[in-house]
């Protein structure tokens, strides 16, 4: 791709992070290199994050968002118009990933196990320090013992504040199901937690 170069430097505070997506996303259609980077910029490290817990393989991780990146530029101009760019990156990696674990046959792996390998994001270090660590350690594990399906859910919902609908559209199910598969979720921790206090107010306590 001449003249595009893309780079994993994390965007500067001082860079046009308000912009909506739905502007971002119409100049980057129009060929806006800047747009582009930003977009990347904007959301390679969530991206990677989330690609790391589905796969446990960073380089294949890295590899596909090279790939889905290279590949939105070049169909830029046939892509629809967008107003959740982030849920459009998730969708279209998720799916991406998962063509190259079944091509590379690793996908029976993934499902066997409950490989989704969660952890509380960085980026909470500080409200995760006002909780006990009794606390910490029973929602941990409660949420280690979920399914690897629920995990993510979990994930998308309290840790990417996705909405029920986003989730259905990344996960490919149907916005009932994601409700349904939520609800057990949360309903599975407060049995393994003794209702020692309220899974639901602390995992919202994570959304940005």
């Amino acid at each position: 791709m001449a003249g595009l170069k893309i780079t994993y430097r994390k965007e500067n505070g001082n860079s046009p992070d308000h912009e909506s997506d739905l502007t971002l996303w119409s100049e980057f259609k129009q060929g806006d290199k800047q747009a582009f980077a930003i977009i990347y910029r904007r959301h390679f490290f969530k991206l990677y994050d989330y690609g790391v817990k589905i796969s446990g393989n960073p380089e294949l991780v890295k590899d596909c968002i090279q790939e889905l990146f290279i590949a939105i530029w070049k169909s830029r101009n046939n892509l629809a118009y967008t107003d959740s760019i982030k849920n459009y990156l998730f969708t279209s990696l998720r799916r991406k990933l998962f063509d190259q674990l079944k091509k590379h046959k690793l996908l029976s792996a993934e499902k066997k196990g409950n490989t989704f390998a969660f952890s509380f994001p960085r980026e909470h270090a500080l409200i995760m320090e006002e909780i006990s660590l009794e606390k910490k350690r029973k929602l941990l594990d409660g949420i280690n013992r979920l399914s690897k399906r629920q995990k993510e859910a979990i994930f998308l919902r309290y840790y990417e504040g996705f909405t029920c609908d986003e989730i259905a559209r990344i996960m490919s199910l149907s916005p009932g199901s994601t409700y349904v598969l939520l609800s057990k979720a949360i309903s599975q921790l407060k049995k393994q937690m003794d209702k020692i206090f309220s899974v639901a107010v602390l995992l919202r306590s994570f959304i940005s």
